[in-house]
């Protein structure tokens, strides 16, 4: 399977899963506009700071929308048909985000599949003035099966560590989702990778097809 990746992360090409943040930016950027044309007009010291203040936000929430784009900042996790418990890799999967291209490059030199056969498609794509819009394209795996890549995978960068910085965090993130996908294969439970951005709601688990515990 080809995959694209920006800087080392799995790519965001479902352009809608990040429609939800521009509405935000284009409020801002009008109103930094507008304050600038009362600028223009010779507005008060009061206009000045609305606009100083506004530009700010917009710069920053762009900066985060382009961040969203390249999935800068965000984790790789696996995903499940049904809860098992016991397991912890919510919180977890940041380097394996950061060196997913990488990691993916040695699992075909291992003969291991790369985790990118596994995912990123996500059953919750994004919300947008306030709707969700809602597109399972979720595909299943044997969890049988994702053990033993993470297995393979695992031992070669336990076998060579030096080709990751941060060689010791994607050990301990590949170990957990290893034993998630035991517990998962014990349970005859299927999966699969999802690259998940920060922070949760309570909706957005409510809407969900599959769970992350």
């Amino acid at each position: 399977m080809q995959y694209r990746y920006r800087n080392g992360y799995p790519y965001a090409a479902c352009w809608i899963e990040h429609l939800g943040c521009l509405p935000p930016i284009m409020l801002m950027v009008g109103s930094a506009v507008l304050y600038l044309r009362l600028l223009w007009l010779g507005g008060s010291r009061d206009n000045l700071l609305g606009f100083i203040g506004a530009a700010l936000i917009a710069g920053w929430l762009l900066r985060e929308y382009l961040r969203a784009l390249r999935r800068e900042g965000c984790s790789i996790v696996p995903y499940f048909e049904r809860e098992i418990g016991g397991i912890d890799t919510f919180a977890s999967g940041y380097a394996v985000a950061r060196n997913c291209q990488r990691l993916d490059e040695l699992a075909q030199r291992v003969g291991a599949e790369p985790l990118s056969e596994f995912g990123y498609e996500d059953d919750i794509h994004a919300y947008f003035l306030g709707v969700k819009a809602f597109e399972n394209r979720l595909k299943w795996f044997d969890a049988t099966r994702g053990r033993v890549a993470i297995s393979k995978l695992l031992g070669a960068v336990r076998a060579d560590p030096s080709g990751f910085k941060d060689a010791d965090a994607i050990i301990a993130e590949l170990e957990r989702i290893e034993h998630a996908l035991r517990k998962a294969a014990a349970a005859n439970v299927r999966f699969c990778l999802l690259c998940r951005g920060e922070g949760v709601s309570p909706m957005e688990i409510e809407k969900r097809e599959g769970t992350f515990w």
